[in-house]
């Protein structure tokens, strides 16, 4: 897993910038919380299995893209 710093939001159609600030394993059995606005990104080298927990159906919400920077 990733995290990443909002350096610039996106704004007009085009995708935002992001700075990297940590990757770490997430091992069977740990969990991590990701409050709203924390940017993440996975990264699976093979089967996995992912449960999310969100406050609300997050189908259809929009999302951001970004750049690394």
């Amino acid at each position: 897993m990733s995290d990443w710093q909002l350096v610039e939001p996106a704004k007009d159609g085009k995708p935002g910038k992001v700075r990297h600030l940590r990757a770490y394993p997430l091992k069977p059995g740990m969990a991590k919380l990701y409050n709203e606005g924390d940017i993440h990104s996975p990264r699976r080298d093979g089967p996995t299995r992912l449960i999310r927990i969100e406050g609300r159906n997050m189908e259809g919400q929009p999302r951001g893209t970004f750049e690394q920077v």
